[in-house]
């Protein structure tokens, strides 16, 4: 069995890296592999308007690589995630509720004053659905008794996302979560033409919050108050009873991410969880072509400037992803890798290419840019 195609979308890991002059470069590991990888694979050469190094590059890359290619503007993130957090392959979930509805994710979170300034803290709060479910309940009954807000209701799809869903369309722009972690919120606030109403909804969210006995329960017992959502990924509902008929599938995602695992629902494509190791050939099912990994990993050391964990994570990776793969490549069971990064960044391996011993770099000259 050959696998034709084998992409590894990883936010991170092969864009220059300034953060790395912080460590001496005698002082950083080896990884024989992920030097072989970078010095004898093609390095994809763009235009400058083609790198991407918007906010919302992450989403436009998976959009982009998983089938459903943009042509301009922003993607209906939270729409394609809300196929599979309600688990819209069922035919017994309540996807209906949002068909030919505007969506807009409401992830809930812990924020904290900082200083004279209010930071978005944490995302994954470890939330039971029971939890999630009273909190959206308290939320949508304290509106209800509002006439000029009964477009729009909150639903939580999942423990960890939740859900806008509105009779119109929300013209305001976001950017997601991971972005906005440890930093001020004040400078990432929504804009738009509904900006000032979803701002004021924004405040009264946590007001409610505030006052809800799962947060004091959850104080009492020493976890994270869910204090705060955050707006953003809006977009128009995708109807999911005109999908046509699922066929046999030839490619593989592993992710973790939701919106990855509602692009896989959409074009059909086996989707599983992101494994901690490489998946070997031998281990697919044999009518598999492709396969695409997306590890998200690399994201937030790059993001806090934490030199140190991302470099424990790459030496993390060479042992459990490249040095496997490279064995794969070497004995042709893998026709093409390709590494891609959000900013339009690729690095493209073959059998031939892998084998160019001529070529020789130290990794970190490549990702100090140099």
């Amino acid at each position: 069995m050959q696998i034709k195609k084998l992409s590894f979308i990883i936010p991170g890991l092969i864009d220059p890296v300034p953060y790395l002059k912080q460590i001496p470069v005698s002082e950083l590991p080896e990884l024989a592999v992920f030097s072989t990888l970078l010095s004898r694979g093609a390095r994809g050469k763009f235009a400058s308007n083609l790198i991407d190094t918007s906010l919302n590059n992450y989403y436009h890359c998976l959009f982009n690589e998983l089938g459903s290619p943009l042509a301009d503007g922003s993607p209906p993130i939270a729409s394609v995630s809300y196929l599979i957090d309600a688990g819209s392959d069922d035919t017994d979930s309540d996807s209906s509720v949002v068909n030919n509805k505007w969506i807009m994710r409401a992830d809930p979170c812990f924020m904290a004053p900082d200083r004279d300034q209010l930071k978005l803290v944490e995302t994954k709060l470890e939330l039971s659905l029971a939890e999630s479910q009273q909190l959206v309940d308290e939320i949508n009954q304290f509106f209800h008794t509002f006439d000029e807000e009964n477009f729009w209701s909150l639903h939580a799809a999942s423990a960890d996302h939740w859900y806008i869903v509105s009779e119109r369309p929300i013209r305001i722009n976001s950017v997601p979560p991971e972005k906005v972690l440890q930093q001020s919120v004040k400078t990432f606030l929504f804009e738009g033409d509904d900006s000032k109403h979803w701002i004021n909804l924004f405040n009264e969210f946590q007001m409610i919050l505030h006052q809800s006995a799962v947060n004091k329960n959850r104080i009492k017992q020493g976890r994270l108050a869910v204090n705060s959502v955050w707006f953003w990924g809006g977009g128009e509902s995708i109807d999911v009873s005109s999908k046509p008929q699922k066929t046999q599938t030839r490619h593989s995602v592993y992710s973790n991410n939701s919106v990855a695992g509602g692009l896989s629902l959409l074009h059909h494509y086996d989707y599983n969880d992101c494994p901690d190791r490489y998946q070997i050939s031998s281990q697919l099912p044999s009518e598999v072509q492709e396969v695409t990994y997306i590890i998200e990993d690399f994201m937030q050391p790059m993001q806090n400037k934490d030199i140190f964990t991302w470099v424990g994570l790459l030496q993390q990776f060479e042992q459990q992803f490249l040095i496997p793969l490279f064995e794969e490549i070497k004995a042709g069971r893998v026709a093409e890798v390709e590494f891609i990064s959000p900013t339009g960044k690729r690095l493209l391996l073959t059998k031939k290419l892998v084998t160019r011993w001529w070529r020789k770099i130290k990794p970190y000259h490549v990702l100090l840019g140099s």
